[in-house]
């Protein structure tokens, strides 16, 4: 027992006393002979009191040393030290440095030098206390960010609340890590100029002092109307964080704002302000104008008043948080060009009751539908197969869903509380269900999961207190955690597994603690996918299976404004269905994309003021990797290209149908070009 007791009695040592080389006029120092620097130490804890003066330099056994540093601990619980003078000459205050003091005031000579010290964390800043800054004796209330300043460190002025305004000037191009943090005496920033301003870069929303002063001055005159230059290309995280006096933004240039980089929600005033203006109309319909790309982050983030969007084909992504919380946005028109919608593309849209995902889409990212509470169903395209956590978490609304079959996972949370759900069916690509996937909905009472189905994560179902029946089609009993049910009472429930697999399924957990074990009726018939036709203006669905309904989305891919003086008429409308039928499985989905083609001879004519101009339709559609092209005219030569301009075939229309075979699998993009018409489609 003696070692360990003479181990703990020395680990205390250096917490009593600290060594040190010198101490003059009441500070104690580290001497750096190399580079002439003296680091201002301690000789423990409580080691000073009253006033103290830190000089900019020290003279030691004749030679003299410049101050640049507060070491770590420095002023550690140094509970009656009043005030303390530091000179120009300090770089950088280590850990701790002023934890636990009561020091009341700050002494300084030069606040350019002072917004350039390294401050460790926010012990290391004497203010954190709620002290007074002085600059030459006099305590600053109007901080005044002197011209030539270019940062301001980290937690340079922390928790000084004797602030009541601040200017910064142009030439700031950061402010670091909290550094106007706990400075509530704030009322007002004052800037000259405000693209300079979109510029700074904050570490975060709190490092800004509008979180606390709530009001931005632009040569002495308040922001509410912002009006953002055209110049401003991208704007600052946490730019307008906390600056709840804005009413609006008003741009000039929709498609200049579409490309704004906006780091995160914080940085678009729009978060604040909530009601965007257009040459000062407010945009309450959206109308993206054709030959914009993209979308960009956060673009119309907090937009309370927008109502519908309308995007054009020429945008191919909805960057990140793109219409964030546009609480009022009730339907958005998604064109078959966008293949990706980002992280929070529609979080929080509580209005929206439609969303067209369009056939193409490959990812949808994490919370992008998170809190819509208006979305009823949602087809979730098999081009997806990448789906984020907690895509529709929230989705109260939400009483059917279409499960992609590119899926292989089930991403964590993806529906979780969907209280609306009654019913669920995972396709057969789907592998795993991640932890949280369906975790409390409430409501639902049918679970159907595919033959690939391996693996259940913990808490994936659970909280599902109304589930009575889980269709299981693995005939290898997937892996589950003794918590993928937690709630759901599946001791009350039946499980239907392959008869071939009931022993299995019979001494495997949780699988094991259900009510009742049966087989599946592998007898249940399936739909047969149907055909799809067009004739005399109408589409026409069959199928083999008598007596199924047919359940179709047709999407018209052309919805966009137009700005030339001549416009091409060429809708194209993308068109899928399958069959159901009670005590039948549903068909497969079937796809077609039907245009019109100018008609022979190509003549155009008015008639009582309606122009006439012959068209046909056309419909393609693909069937195990064969491209089939019904309605041409005979002798049309059709050809297949991918997305980079290769042929993938070709062939000459008979009867009014033509055969492409390519080695296209379900999923890709391919361009069809019937004469002079090219036809950009996806394939399912």
């Amino acid at each position: 027992m003696k070692k360990p007791t003479l181990f703990i009695l020395l680990t205390l040592i250096p917490a009593l006393a600290r060594a040190y080389d010198v101490k003059i006029d009441g500070v104690y120092y580290n001497i750096i002979t190399k580079t002439h620097e003296a680091e201002v130490t301690s000789n423990g804890r409580h080691s000073y009191s009253g006033n103290v003066v830190i000089p900019s330099s020290v003279t030691y056994e004749g030679e003299e040393y410049c101050v640049t540093t507060i070491e770590e601990s420095a002023f550690y619980e140094c509970n009656n030290l009043k005030t303390i003078t530091i000179p120009s000459s300090v770089t950088s205050v280590e850990e701790k440095a002023f934890y636990s003091t009561q020091i009341t005031s700050v002494y300084i000579s030069d606040l350019a030098a002072w917004c350039a010290i390294k401050f460790a964390d926010f012990y290391s800043c004497p203010l954190y206390k709620s002290a007074k800054l002085y600059l030459n004796d006099e305590e600053i209330k109007d901080l005044v960010i002197p011209d030539g300043v270019a940062s301001i460190g980290g937690f340079a002025f922390y928790g000084c609340k004797s602030f009541t305004s601040v200017t910064i000037p142009d030439g700031v191009t950061s402010i670091g890590e909290s550094a106007f943090y706990g400075c509530t005496g704030l009322t007002s920033v004052h800037i000259t100029d405000l693209e300079a301003w979109c510029a700074i870069q904050f570490f975060i929303g709190i490092s800004n002092p509008l979180y606390y002063a709530h009001r931005l001055y632009l040569n002495d005159e308040e922001i509410t109307e912002l009006t953002i230059p055209d110049s401003v290309t991208s704007i600052g995280g946490g730019a307008f964080s906390g600056c709840t006096s804005l009413t609006s933004v008003n741009i000039t240039d929709l498609a200049a704002w579409c490309e704004i980089h906006f780091l995160n929600n914080s940085s678009n005033p729009l978060s604040l302000a909530h009601k965007l203006y257009l040459n000062n109309e407010e945009i309450k319909e959206l109308i993206i104008p054709d030959g914009v790309a993209e979308i960009r982050n956060y673009a119309f983030c907090g937009s309370a008043d927008l109502t519908s969007v309308t995007i054009p084909n020429s945008v191919t992504s909805l960057g990140e948080g793109a219409f964030h919380s546009c609480t009022s946005l009730t339907s958005v028109n998604i064109p078959n060009s966008v293949t990706s919608l980002g992280d929070y593309a529609f979080y929080g849209c509580t209005g929206l009751t439609s969303v067209n995902i369009p056939i193409g889409l490959t990812k949808i990212g994490l919370r992008a539908f998170s809190g819509c509470t208006g979305l009823t169903s949602v087809n979730i395209p098999n081009s997806v197969t990448s789906l984020g956590e907690y895509a529709f978490i929230g989705c109260t609304g939400l009483t059917s869903v279409n499960i992609s079959i590119g899926l292989t996972e089930i991403a964590q949370g993806t529906f979780y509380s969907c209280t609306g759900l009654t019913s669920v069916t995972i396709p057969n690509g789907v592998t795993e269900i991640r932890i949280d996937a369906f975790r409390g909905c409430s409501n639902l009472s049918t679970i159907t999961l595919g033959g690939a189905i391996s693996m259940l994560w913990y808490d994936s179902f659970s909280y599902c207190p109304n589930l009575t029946d889980v269709y299981c089609h693995a005939v290898s009993v997937p892996s589950a955690s003794n918590a993928t049910f937690t709630g759901s009472y599946v001791d009350y429930a039946t499980l239907h597994v392959p008869a071939c697999a009931i022993a299995d399924y019979q001494t495997t957990y949780p699988w094991a603690t259900f009510r009742s074990i049966v087989a599946l009726d592998e007898d249940t018939p399936k739909c047969v996918m149907p055909t799809i036709s067009y004739q005399n203006g109408e589409l026409t669905f069959s199928s083999e299976t008598e007596g199924v309904e047919f359940v179709s989305e047709i999407t018209d891919t052309d919805i966009r404004n137009y700005y030339e003086e001549k416009v091409s008429l060429a809708v194209t409308y993308n068109i899928s269905v399958y069959a159901m039928k009670a005590g039948y499985e549903n068909s497969d989905i079937a796809y077609a994309t039907l245009c019109w083609i100018e008609a022979e001879p190509k003549t155009e004519g008015i008639e009582d003021g309606i122009a006439q101009i012959p068209v046909r339709p056309v419909m393609i559609q693909m069937r195990d990797g064969t491209i089939i092209v019904t309605g041409a005219n005979d002798g049309q030569e059709i050809s297949v290209f991918d997305t980079s301009g290769q042929m993938l075939g070709r062939n000459i229309s008979s009867n009014g149908t033509a055969d492409i075979s390519t080695s296209l699998r379900r999923g890709s993009t391919a361009v069809v070009r019937i004469g002079d018409k090219a036809v950009k489609v996806v394939l399912q």
